[in-house]
């Protein structure tokens, strides 16, 4: 082996507890796992200072530094690890994940630190990269020349998802994230060509599937070790109905009750199906998340969605139909968006008996069609170099257009903040209305910015509520 001992870590991508724990990166520790690499985990999301990873790499004392790292926070982290370099010179430094699979060479250009870049999947090229194989041999790998020029292979092949073993999470502190629950990857890579989207550039346009008996082995496994709640982390987990009724059904024949799915990312509409939302509630989908982007059928053209409105309103009445709790996601300042356009999302998103409906700012990330845009015309508000390098403010514009100006887009924010507190009190009293007025005031509580802002945050609240939830949900 040319490295026997890696210390796997989170780079910040933001300034406040992770909600989950990384599947992405569980995924490389189970490949280092598996293959008798020893291996410690540092998550800088839940130890913030550079301190304490300094005080971790001398003591596990590893042989190669492997990090995930987002474009969040790109420019803090290239400094962080410019200290690595000087503190420990002896040790190579990796990076994995969305950043260097968007920015490809420019991020070793940028950033002298770093040694190696692994593009897009990292399971074949980490194991080929630690046990040695020759640099230029290895795909999707960026390194350093013999005279120091950044090398990219280009070409990787793409992971046979069934072939690689899911996350246990061995040496991951479970317990410290605020979400108990655990994710699940049963799929990989869009097809589609969203403007604002970077799933294509990280994870490839080509989609391809975990089969059905994996993902239940997955689940099943959880299921022993004592958890009942999973998030699914896919982009597109309905993209192929028969596969979620193969789910559905070993779900079933394996005896699984007293589970529940939470698809977050959200799903296409025009991939669902009453038959396919009635069959997932009984295995334990009590919510859906409705990729929604906005009411206006010139919108929805204008982002590449390649989606109707008559679709996506068929595909919210289906799940409200079955009794699922439904989210709907909308953005907010596409290129042709008007204020009219916005008011026509508005009325879509209190329409149904809906959950909630998150209006959230567009934010142009780089290797996006909708970036490229923003930056040609000149409507950036903030610099790019400024928004990716704090926390991102989903309620804050960061450009505008001519149709919509900085001022409105707040308006907007302020309207779509109101809207979703009442239909998060309407959602909460439809399930307390039997308790009368002391429904109505848990319904209230729950519905106040400050219960969602701890709900998100606090480990014991989520855990507390959801299992409230699930009991009322069943009632």
């Amino acid at each position: 082996m040319r490295f026997n001992r890696v210390l796997l870590g989170l780079l910040p991508s933001m300034n406040k507890r992770p909600v989950r724990v990384n599947g992405g990166v569980g995924y490389i520790a189970e490949v280092l796992e598996n293959t008798d690499v020893e291996y410690e985990v540092f998550d800088m999301l839940l130890d913030r200072t550079y301190a304490k990873l300094k005080q971790a790499v001398k003591r596990y004392n590893p042989d190669l530094l492997a990090f995930n790292m987002f474009t969040v926070y790109f420019r803090k982290n290239y400094g962080l690890l410019e200290q690595l370099k000087v503190d420990f010179p002896k040790i190579p430094i990796l990076i994995g994940g969305p950043h260097i699979s968007t920015m490809k060479e420019r991020v070793l250009l940028d950033c002298s630190a770093i040694d190696f870049g692994i593009v897009r999947e990292g399971e074949n090229a980490i194991l080929e990269l630690v046990r040695g194989d020759v640099e230029k041999s290895i795909g999707g790998l960026i390194y350093r020349g013999e005279q120091g020029e950044v090398e990219f292979n280009e070409g990787r092949s793409i992971v046979d998802l069934d072939s690689v073993a899911f996350p246990k999470y061995n040496k991951f502190k479970l317990e410290r994230y605020v979400d108990h629950a655990i994710p699940l990857s049963t799929s990989r890579g869009c097809p589609y060509n969203c403007i604002f989207c970077t799933v294509g550039s990280v994870m490839g346009k080509q989609i391809r599937f975990k089969n059905a008996q994996n993902v239940v082995d997955e689940i099943e496994y959880w299921v022993e070790a004592g958890y009942r709640d999973f998030c699914i982390d896919d982009d597109n987990f309905t993209f192929d109905s028969t596969r979620v009724f193969e789910i559905c059904d070993e779900i079933d024949r394996r005896g699984i009750k007293h589970v529940e799915f939470r698809p977050h990312n959200g799903v296409r509409a025009d991939r669902t199906s009453l038959e396919m939302f009635r069959r997932m509630k009984e295995v334990g989908f009590n919510y859906i998340q409705v990729a929604v982007e906005s009411g206006s059928d010139k919108v929805l053209k204008s982002l590449r969605k390649g989606e109707s409105i008559q679709q996506i309103e068929q595909c919210i009445k289906d799940a409200t139909e079955v009794g699922m709790e439904v989210q709907l996601g909308f953005v907010v300042g596409a290129p042709s968006e008007t204020w009219s356009d916005l008011m026509n999302s508005i009325e879509l998103a209190g329409k149904y008996e809906v959950w909630r409906a998150d209006f959230l700012n567009l934010i142009p990330f780089p290797g996006t069609e909708l970036f490229e845009w923003v930056r040609n015309n000149g409507h950036f508000l903030e610099e790019p170099e400024k928004y990716l390098n704090r926390d991102i403010d989903y309620d804050e514009p960061l450009f505008e257009t001519a149709l919509l100006s900085k001022e409105e887009r707040r308006e907007i924010t302020r309207i779509t903040n109101r809207l979703n507190k009442k239909l998060r009190y309407n959602a909460a009293l439809r399930k307390l209305k039997r308790y009368g007025y002391f429904g109505g005031v848990i319904a209230f509580v729950f519905a106040t910015d400050l219960f969602q802002k701890s709900y998100g945050q606090k480990r014991f609240v989520r855990y507390l509520s959801d299992k409230v939830r699930r009991r009322l949900s069943k009632s």
